[in-house]
């Protein structure tokens, strides 16, 4: 069991606090995510526990980014829905959401 590195720690500390600042503002962030209908980023506080990381949206709808997900960073195989690379993928689409929203304010 392989715990979560510490540049990874960081960059999930960094992201929830950019989720706190658009919370205190009152912002609504969007991504496109990979695709080319904008979805909305909502999500709450990242949570991480042994070598598991949670992301969960504030509210469930069909335009939501992320749903709730559970990435292990145990499996890094590029083809796990759930590994370590598509963790690293969301966290790169969630962090310039929050950055482009709180700058465009």
């Amino acid at each position: 069991m392989k715990k979560v590195s510490t540049s990874l720690t960081k960059r999930i500390t960094e992201i929830n606090e950019l989720i706190q600042i658009a919370n205190d503002l009152e912002l609504t962030a969007y991504t496109y995510g990979g695709g080319t209908h904008p979805y909305i980023v909502n999500i709450k506080q990242i949570v991480i526990k042994n070598q598991f990381v949670t992301i969960e949206t504030a509210s469930m709808s069909q335009y939501d980014f992320i749903g709730k997900s559970r990435f292990n960073v145990d499996k890094l195989a590029i083809w796990e829905d759930n590994g370590l690379d598509a963790l690293k993928y969301n966290l790169t689409h969630i962090k310039r959401a929050f950055i482009n929203a709180i700058n465009n304010n």
